[in-house]
This record gives structure tokens, C-alpha cells and sequence, in this order.
């Protein structure tokens, strides 16, 4: 959907899912397809920066939240540690608090750092969707893609060296996030230092210490604000890298 559809969802209570996402109907019979799109109406609320504290009440018969523009961070907190993922375009996550089977004392937030839409997947939703199985099974190889994108950021985690990390999580976060130019893979991700360090297990003071020595190696560049580039000849190495780790693309 073009920007200037997006701005028209800020007056709008609602949206057809599968027309701001046409992917989710992509394997629907074209035949089909028409009506699937016009019975995907589900109610859509605004992303501003900061913490994101969801309304309605939490509906255990709910889907989720589908991100249909924008740029979140979910932060988990246990026993003093903590780790961060991210999500975007096409995502789902649960936003609400729901009982869950486990003891552990986790603590969840979740925080926008670029503003944009939501659709609630409503029970209202689930039902108009039950003719068409084909937008289910997507919905559910998106959950397994973020899946796999953990396990990745787990696989990351387990080297070492805190350069070698950040190198491979930038990476990760740029073949979701980012565009290919004629100088490498360039990314735009508004975080902090203790943000990265968050993701990559390390101090902060040792990830400001690592951004150095990349950018001093060529290895990364800063070619704006937010703005983190990995040159060719590195994307190069870090295939090399992520075989030796036996780490798949995302």
C-alpha cells in the first residue's frame, strides 16, 4: 500500500488486512481472492514512538496484532538479564498480558521506534477468515520465520568475540530491515548502544568500543544518522563467518 493509503488508516477505525498485506492472500484461488479481501476487515490502531501500552483487553480467541507499518522492540527482562528483538512489517505478537504455564517472573515491554499501524486479528477477524485456510497457513509460516530469526540471533550469540556479534546481528537486521546500494547493505535502526548491547549479550561500553574498531576496520560505516552500512567485500566475509558457524540466512 502506497504512504498516502497509510495516512488515510489514521481516520480510519478499521482496514482490509488483505489489502494492506496483500501477501496473507497470496495463495488464495484468484477466484477467491476478491472475497477474501473484502471479508478481512479488522480494526487498526495507531504505533507512536515510545512505549506502546495496547488497548483493547486481551481475547485469548484473538490472533494477534499484525504490524502493517512501523518498527517495534520487544524487550524481555529475567533475573537482572535482559534481550531485546525486533519486529516489523508483516509481524505478529500477542501485545497483551495473558496467563501463562510458566513460573519464571518475566518482564515484557514493548517500545515503538518508528511510528506506523497495527491490525487487531480480532475473534471477529479469525471467523470471516475460516473459508480461506490459505491466510492462516501464511499468518503461521510468519510465526515460524520469527522463530527462526531467534534461533539465528541465538546461533549469533554464541561467538565470542562482541565485534564479530554486532558484525552478524547488523547483518541479520539488514536482510530484514535494509536495501541493498552500489556500497553494501545499508540498514536504518534507531537504537541506542545499550539497545545493541541488549541484543548481543555485551556491555554497552564494549559495543561503542567494538562500533569503533568496525568503522576504523572499514568493516561498517556511518553514512547517517541511524544509518549502518556494511560494504561488500565484508558481507563477503561474514558468508564465510556464518558458514564456519553453520548459521542459515534468515
Amino acid at each position: 500500500m502506497s504512504v498516502a493509503s497509510f495516512r488515510k488508516l489514521r481516520n480510519l477505525p478499521e482496514a482490509l488486512v488483505l489489502q494492506v498485506d496483500p501477501e496473507l492472500a497470496a495463495d488464495v484461488a484468484p477466484n477467491e481472492r476478491w472475497r477474501a479481501v473484502e471479508a478481512s476487515r479488522a480494526p487498526v490502531r495507531a504505533l507512536s514512538l515510545g512505549k506502546w501500552e495496547f488497548e483493547p483487553e486481551p481475547d485469548r480467541r484473538s490472533l494477534g496484532a499484525l504490524i502493517l507499518k512501523g518498527m517495534l522492540v520487544l524487550r524481555m527482562e529475567l533475573g537482572g538479564c535482559s534481550h531485546l528483538e525486533v519486529l516489523g512489517v508483516g509481524d505478529v505478537l500477542n501485545p497483551w498480558r495473558l496467563r501463562t504455564d510458566t513460573t519464571l517472573q518475566e518482564r515484557v515491554n514493548l517500545d515503538v521506534v518508528q511510528g506506523g499501524y497495527v491490525a487487531l486479528l480480532d475473534h471477529r477477524f479469525a471467523l470471516q477468515m475460516t473459508p480461506w485456510p490459505e491466510v492462516f497457513a501464511t499468518l503461521m509460516r510468519r510465526q515460524v520465520m520469527r522463530t527462526r530469526r531467534m534461533m539465528v540471533q541465538a546461533c549469533i550469540l554464541s561467538h565470542s568475540r562482541v565485534d564479530e556479534r554486532l558484525e552478524l546481528m547488523l547483518w541479520r537486521l539488514a536482510e530484514q530491515f535494509g536495501r541493498v546500494t552500489r556500497e553494501g547493505l545499508l540498514v536504518r535502526l534507531p537504537f541506542t548502544h545499550l539497545q545493541l548491547a541488549e541484543m548481543i549479550a555485551a556491555r554497552r561500553s564494549t559495543v561503542t568500543l567494538a562500533v569503533s574498531r568496525l568503522v576504523s576496520e572499514d568493516r561498517l560505516r556511518r553514512p547517517g544518522r541511524n544509518q549502518w552500512l556494511l560494504p561488500h567485500q565484508e558481507l563477503t566475509r561474514l558468508s564465510v563467518l556464518r558458514d564456519e558457524l553453520q548459521i542459515e540466512p534468515a
